[in-house]
């Protein structure tokens, strides 16, 4: 009798267990990829990746939170009208406050307010040296929350002063920066400007077969993404275009070079995003999921993966392995 009620009880708890695995699957679409956290915030515009916990900037709420690896917030402060696009320098947390034409520095562990930089500012990148790479605008724009700009500058983040800015008279939606040099996609140019970061001059042109709406530049491949078409993979020594990728869909939102080759957000539909993983050996498309509403941000942490939701008023941790 003991041994049939031990039976019928293992029984059942494995049906309660495949029952779980075949719930989990149908609510991610993908059982090698699963959702595994979703972390409700009001708009978010923006993610920086903080080892295994991530920064999120809250375009409408005025404010920035760090959520931990459990998912809870561990802190959310307020910085300003219209907050995109943290990016991780050292201990700092810089983030450009489009609606105030500022450049707030955080402490990334507690997330006290260090410094407030006057400017207008948009998408940062980290620099060599501890410094910042900035699309810019020369003078303010009439609508603050454009958060492209015109220019590039490069800023010290010790002393708060410019090194250098450097105009590109066109349209410069994002920059990468890596051993040394500043990757600037010229939107209105159709080009690629590659730049020292010590100085700005220019120390290579790519043309390019359309806009360029993302860059991200990592040790083996850099990538540049064209407006409704293409993924291009260059040789990041070389500059030269090694191989194109289809997309099959609209713009690329956010892209994030690793070491095997470049995660990617782009739009779907009103309700979806696809999130990508694009191979540096083989040019192709080795992960794609569907993640959701309007995609504005991505984040690399260490063992996860963040997107935010923007449209639904989330985040979105998944697994990184497939």
């Amino acid at each position: 009798m003991g041994r049939r009620w031990f039976g019928a009880l293992a029984a059942a708890a494995l049906a309660i267990a495949v029952t779980a695995v075949l719930v989990l699957v149908t609510h991610t679409g993908r059982k090698q990829h699963p959702a595994v956290e979703r972390v409700a915030v009001p708009g978010p515009h923006g993610l920086a990746g903080l080892g295994s916990e991530v920064a999120a900037a809250l375009f409408d709420a005025g404010a920035v939170v760090r959520v931990g690896e459990n998912g809870r917030i561990v802190y959310r402060v307020s910085v300003g009208s219209h907050p995109t696009n943290p990016v991780v320098a050292g201990n700092s947390l810089w983030v450009p406050v489009v609606g105030d034409h500022r450049l707030v520095e955080l402490n990334a562990r507690s997330g006290k307010v260090e410094r407030r930089l006057t400017g207008t500012y948009a998408a940062a990148a980290a620099g060599p040296a501890g410094s910042l790479v900035l699309p810019t605008w020369r003078s303010a724009p009439a609508h603050p929350k454009l958060w492209r700009g015109d220019a590039v500058t490069r800023l010290d983040t010790v002393t708060g002063r410019t090194i250098w800015r450097r105009s590109f008279g066109g349209i410069v939606l994002t920059v990468a920066s890596r051993d040394g040099q500043v990757w600037v996609p010229d939107f209105a140019g159709n080009r690629l400007a590659v730049v020292s970061a010590a100085d700005g001059a220019t120390r290579s042109e790519v043309r390019l077969p359309g806009r360029p709406v993302a860059v991200a530049v990592g040790e083996s491949c850099a990538w540049v993404a064209i407006a409704k078409g293409s993924l291009l993979r260059m040789n990041p020594r070389t500059r030269k275009i090694e191989g194109r990728t289809p997309l099959h869909g609209d713009n690329v939102d956010y892209m994030v070079a690793g070491h095997r080759g470049v995660w990617l957000t782009r739009y779907a539909s009103p309700s979806a995003a696809v999130l990508e993983h694009v191979s540096c050996k083989s040019g192709l498309v080795d992960m794609q999921r569907q993640v959701g509403g309007a995609s504005q941000g991505l984040a690399v942490g260490d063992t996860h993966l963040w997107v935010a939701d923007y449209g639904r008023g989330e985040i979105l941790r998944l697994d990184k392995q497939p």
